[in-house]
C-alpha cells in the first residue's frame, strides 16, 4: 500500500497538470497568447534559476568532461544516423536529420527529473543534459538557421549564445562552481537564505511546464508512415545508446541510481520543441508538431514506467 501511495504521488501530479493544460486550452481557459506568456517565464525566468542553482552544485572534473563529451558524441551520431535514414527512405524531409538527436531537456526533462527526485538532486540532470545543450546551441541551432535560408556570421551566432537565458543560467552556474561560491553557500547562514529564495521562485516550474506542454498536446491529422518511422527510429537508436553509454560510463564514473536515472530520462525525451521554429512550410510544421505531442506522450507514458520501477525498488 505505500509503495502504490508513493507511486500515485509521482505519477498523478503529472497526469492531472497535463489534463489541466489540456483542458484550459479545450474550454478557452487560457489562450494561446496566454500560454506563450507562462512559457516566456518559465524559459527566461524560472528555468535559468534551476539551472543555475544546479550546475552550481556540479562538481567538474573528469567525470563531468567524459559525461559532457559521451552524451555531445550520441547526439552527433544521431545527427549522422538521421542523415542516414534520409538516404534510405527518399520521400524523406531534409528537416528529419535532425529528430534522431537533441532532447527537450528545457520543457520536460527537468520537469519529470524534478517531480521524480526533487530539487536536491537535479544537479545529477544538469550533468547528462550538459552535452546536448553544448549540441543544440553550437551544431544544431546554426544548421537549422542555415537550413532556414540564414546565414549567421561567427559574432551573430555568438550574440544569440550570451543573450540566452538558460545559457546565462547554465554558465553562471558554472562559473559560480569553479570559483567556489557552491561551497561557500552551503557552509553559511546566508547561503541557506539564497537557496531558500531560488527554491522558491523556481518551485512552480515543473507545474507550469506540464500545464504548457499538456496545452501544446495535439493528435490531429497524424501521418503515421513518417510518424511511426520516425518514432521507432529514434527510440531504437537511443534505447541502443543509453544503454551502452551507461555500461561503458559504470567502468570510469561512479554511477548512483538517481545518476544513471537521468541518463533513462534524458535518453526518452522528445527531440527540442524548437526544431519547428525553423520550418517554413505550414505541413511540414503541422507534421512535425503532431509527431513531437506523439512522442511526448509516449515519453510520460515511459516516465510513468520509471517512477513504479523507482519506488518499487
Amino acid at each position: 500500500m505505500t509503495q502504490l501511495v508513493a507511486i500515485l504521488k509521482t505519477v498523478l501530479p503529472v497526469l492531472v497538470l497535463l489534463l489541466v493544460g489540456h483542458f484550459a486550452r479545450r474550454w478557452r481557459i487560457l489562450t494561446q497568447e496566454g500560454i506563450d506568456g507562462l512559457k516566456s517565464i518559465v524559459i527566461k525566468v524560472m528555468l535559468p534559476i534551476v539551472q543555475f542553482r544546479a550546475f552550481l552544485q556540479v562538481h567538474f572534473g573528469v567525470d563531468m568532461l567524459l559525461i559532457t563529451f559521451s552524451v555531445f558524441l550520441v547526439c552527433i551520431l544521431g545527427l549522422f544516423l538521421g542523415r542516414l535514414s534520409g538516404k534510405v527512405f527518399r520521400n524523406a524531409a531534409q528537416y528529419e536529420r535532425y529528430l534522431f538527436a537533441s532532447f527537450e531537456v528545457g520543457m520536460l526533462g527537468y520537469a519529470l527529473y524534478i517531480v521524480l527526485f526533487g530539487n536536491e538532486q537535479v544537479a545529477n540532470f544538469a550533468t547528462v543534459a550538459f552535452g546536448q545543450e553544448l549540441y543544440v546551441f553550437l551544431v544544431m541551432v546554426p544548421a537549422l538557421q542555415i537550413y532556414d535560408g540564414k546565414k549567421p556570421t561567427a559574432k551573430e551566432a555568438a550574440l544569440s549564445i550570451i543573450k540566452t537565458p538558460i545559457l546565462i543560467g547554465i554558465f553562471a552556474g558554472i562559473i559560480g562552481s569553479i570559483a567556489g561560491l557552491g561551497k561557500l553557500l552551503n557552509s553559511t547562514a546566508a547561503g541557506e537564505v539564497v537557496y531558500g529564495v531560488m527554491e522558491f521562485a523556481s518551485a512552480p516550474t515543473a507545474a507550469l511546464m506540464l500545464i504548457v506542454i499538456g496545452f501544446g498536446l495535439d493528435f490531429e491529422g497524424i501521418d503515421w508512415r513518417f510518424t511511426s518511422r520516425a518514432v521507432l527510429g529514434r527510440a531504437v537508436f537511443l534505447s541502443i545508446a543509453c544503454f551502452a553509454l551507461v555500461t561503458v560510463l559504470k567502468l570510469f564514473v561512479p554511477m548512483t541510481p538517481a545518476l544513471v536515472w537521468a541518463f533513462v530520462i534524458l535518453f526518452l525525451l522528445p527531440p527540442s520543441y524548437i526544431i519547428p521554429f525553423f520550418l517554413k512550410e505550414e505541413d511540414a510544421v503541422r507534421k512535425l508538431s503532431t509527431y513531437l505531442s506523439i512522442y511526448t506522450a509516449l515519453s510520460i507514458a515511459a516516465f510513468c514506467v520509471i517512477a513504479v520501477l523507482t519506488n518499487l525498488g
